[in-house]
């Protein structure tokens, strides 16, 4: 277990490493490729990106008003 995922597994936490091809601040939506877990994550990638890619959306909007 590296550093990171000692830090996160510390506080109770857990996610995924992922790779990102495309821009944040960009409207086209970017592709993300999963690295690896990281301190045993609840929930399936898919679903993570998927809350990922609705909260860019979200400040994306937020920055356009």
């Amino acid at each position: 277990m590296d550093r990171a995922e000692r830090g996160l597994a510390a506080q109770g936490m857990a996610g995924w490493l992922a790779a990102m091809k495309g821009g944040y601040h960009v409207r086209r939506k970017p592709s993300l490729t999963m690295v690896r877990p990281l301190a045993n994550p609840a929930r399936p990638f898919e679903e993570a990106a998927g809350e990922f890619e609705a909260k860019r959306k979200a400040t994306l909007a937020g920055l356009a008003s």
